[in-house]
């Protein structure tokens, strides 16, 4: 009996079909949080690397012209 009061309020107030909706946009928006969150570590990882190669190649370039490695 409860379980049919309380199908009949959500079936009067429409309380499925907005928390269908609010649940199904929390997914959209954690799948997004998600696919950003992997586009930055991306990004960071690319960056690491880039700060990598400029650091070896000003080393070298201070070798080759006498100067003394930091």
């Amino acid at each position: 009996m409860a379980q049919a009061f309380s199908t009949a309020l959500d079936s009067a107030f429409m309380l499925d079909s907005e928390v269908d909706n609010l649940s199904q946009t929390i997914d959209q928006k954690k799948q997004q949080m998600w696919i950003q969150n992997r586009e930055l570590e991306e990004l960071q990882y690319r960056i690491r690397e880039a700060e990598r190669r400029l650091q070896s190649q000003t080393r070298e370039q201070g070798q080759s012209a006498g100067e003394p490695s930091i």
